[in-house]
């Protein structure tokens, strides 16, 4: 599953940090991608709780304002970024050295968010406003489980029509790459639900389950981790295929300042709200986390903003 999302995001250079953005085409591209492929999950797992199988999903606990917080630190992070865990992971594997950088940064800040001095403010920060993370499709009323994400999904889809589907030679339009990510993530759920996570995928639990197995000597596989390694392990292959190692260098202090720094942040936002972004954007809103989707929507509007601001400083508004 991980090296099917790795080559999804490699053919498609999705990121999440270019659909927080949304100026450009491509970027509006993935966007459009990104709601799609949500639409997809939204009907999936509806049915998929509707039925039996309902206390096999358990979205985790959040509090609002714990999740808008992390939210407007992680969106401002990604846009400086224009990077996210999730594409650092592979970007790893490619050797790529900023990417390195982030995914260092980002676990440093998630471990000295959970173990480090941070832990107390973050464990503050955690129970900040009501718990709504809890809150999801599975509180609906039986028939209203099915019913409300299929007709969200259809109201998403009728959007999405009047948005036309530009095709170029070797490029994977937007509605191919909703059909590789929702794959992926309905992939992703099945691994974890069998695997003992029921919230989804998750970068932080991959982090907690390798720092776990460094620090205590016990390393547990499970689900969130071997997904991890599977899109690392894509990326070194592409890698060694390519004979190109060591890309992408940071071009001074000041760069690795801010891409440390950043990364830094987004990391113990990621601790804040107990999941990385893809785990909130994907896991927790393909089953109506409020938790999840406050922190989506707070990212987007930090993101937004700093966005804005980053166009009216920069030369002939060059982001």
């Amino acid at each position: 599953m991980g090296a099917f999302l790795g080559w999804v995001l490699e053919r498609s250079g999705f990121g999440f940090a270019r659909v927080l953005s949304g100026g450009s085409e491509s970027e509006r591209h993935a966007g459009f991608a990104y709601l799609l492929a949500l639409a997809a999950c939204w009907v999936v797992m509806g049915a998929f709780c509707a039925g039996r199988w309902q206390a096999l999903v358990a979205p985790r606990s959040l509090g609002l304002g714990a999740a808008v917080l992390a939210g407007l630190v992680a969106g401002p992070s990604r846009v400086v970024l224009r990077a996210c865990p999730l594409g650092s992971v592979l970007g790893t594997g490619h050797t790529a050295v900023r990417a390195a950088l982030i995914l260092a940064g980002w676990t440093v800040g998630v471990l000295t968010g959970t173990h480090g001095i941070l832990a107390p403010v973050v464990m503050a920060a955690r129970g900040t406003g009501a718990d709504v993370g809890g809150l999801w499709m599975g509180d609906l009323p039986s028939p209203a489980i099915l019913l409300v994400p299929a007709v969200a999904a259809v109201g998403v889809v009728v959007w999405l029509l009047r948005e036309p589907v530009t095709v170029s030679p070797g490029a994977m339009e937007w509605p191919k790459q909703a059909a590789g990510l929702a794959a992926a993530c309905l992939l992703g759920w099945t691994l974890a639900i069998h695997g003992g996570e029921p919230s989804g995928l998750n970068g932080v639990v991959a982090v907690e389950d390798a720092w776990a197995g460094l620090s205590g000597g016990r390393l547990w596989l499970g689900p969130s981790l071997l997904a991890g390694v599977g899109i690392m392990g894509f990326g070194i292959t592409g890698a060694v295929r390519r004979k190109g190692l060591f890309t992408d260098p940071v071009s001074g202090l000041t760069e690795l300042l801010i891409v440390v720094g950043a990364s830094f942040a987004l990391g113990v936002s990621s601790a804040i709200s107990g999941g990385c972004p893809a785990f909130h954007a994907f896991y927790g809103a393909s089953v109506f986390s409020l938790g999840s989707i406050a922190f989506v929507l707070s990212a987007f509007l930090g993101a937004r903003l700093t966005s804005r601001h980053f166009a009216r400083s920069s030369p002939a508004g060059e982001r």
